[in-house]
């Protein structure tokens, strides 16, 4: 069981179950609340200010490049190399995401 990952097995249990519930059921098209707003490819509610979004994803970066930034460290620790082809990366993918 330490390779289950929600997209294996769970997955198709959930797809099976979803699949047998939504059996002849009638298919409806989905109105979006006039609460609800898309910007940039997101979709966002407009009873939460932009800020808190931006925040969000501003917190969730700081935690990628993070996890990036201990993954050299540990990579040196670990072999008293310093990974260049993998700052190489770690920089592109920062530079990806600051975007």
């Amino acid at each position: 069981m330490d390779n289950l990952t929600g997209s294996s097995y769970p997955s198709k249990i959930f797809s099976d179950y979803m699949t047998k519930v939504h059996k002849d059921k009638i298919k409806k098209d989905f109105k979006m609340p006039n609460t609800v707003y898309r910007k940039d490819g997101d979709i966002f509610s407009k009873d939460i200010d932009d800020t808190l979004h931006e925040t969000v994803l501003e917190n969730i970066l700081k935690e990628q490049i993070k996890k990036a930034e201990n993954a050299v460290e540990d990579f040196e620790a670990q072999t008293g190399r310093v990974p260049i082809y993998l700052m190489i990366s770690i920089r592109r993918y920062v530079q990806l995401l600051k975007k």
